[in-house]
């Protein structure tokens, strides 16, 4: 339920009943292009899955994140959406999740816990106004994980809002505010 939530919320899926209102606008009456342009700008989406590219480095995947957020027109709906702090460069996001040293190493050779931190450098380099979170520590190390909710909660840091999905009693207890959803239902 917690992923299939976060693709609703992002406007991957389509709700079976209601609907998702973003800014006020229903995301089903949006073409794939303005969801697209909308999850470029406004939202950012961690999955719990590979989604570096493999024939890219992981500084390769990190700055054609940034460059297809920059060409998708910047902030979604023509600007209302305020910048949600300082954009980091790719290599500043890369050395604040430890791997900077692995720049230039392909997906294929890293560990679980290097591909997580790359998948978050990915979603966080174009600084969304929302960061859509899907298990963000689950394949990395205690110390790794702090590190990682350390720069999720910096002040001033590379996004505004954090919506993060975890199984983790531990990662749940650093957040402001804790929604749970028990078999289908928030509570």
């Amino acid at each position: 339920g917690k992923s299939t939530l976060l693709s609703l919320m992002a406007g991957l899926d389509d709700p079976d009943g209601g609907s998702v209102l973003i800014g006020g606008e229903r995301m089903s009456h949006r073409g794939p292009a303005r969801q697209a342009r909308l999850r470029g700008g406004l939202v950012s989406v961690m999955t719990q899955t590979n989604s570096l590219l493999e024939h890219l480095s992981v500084l390769g995947n990190v700055r054609l994140a940034a460059s297809l957020r920059r060409s998708g027109g910047g902030r979604a709906g023509g600007g209302r959406w305020p910048a949600s702090g300082p954009r980091p460069s790719p290599e500043q996001l890369l050395a604040d999740l430890g791997l900077a040293h692995r720049r230039r190493a392909r997906p294929s050779a890293l560990s679980g816990g290097e591909v997580a931190r790359a998948n978050l450098a990915v979603a966080l380099v174009g600084a969304p106004v929302v960061l859509l979170a899907d298990e963000p520590t689950a394949e990395v190390s205690r110390p790794e994980e702090a590190g990682i909710l350390a720069l999720l909660r910096a002040p001033g840091g590379p996004r505004a809002a954090t919506i993060l999905v975890t199984h983790s009693r531990a990662v749940a207890a650093a957040a402001d505010r804790v929604i749970e959803l028990v078999d289908g239902k928030i509570r």
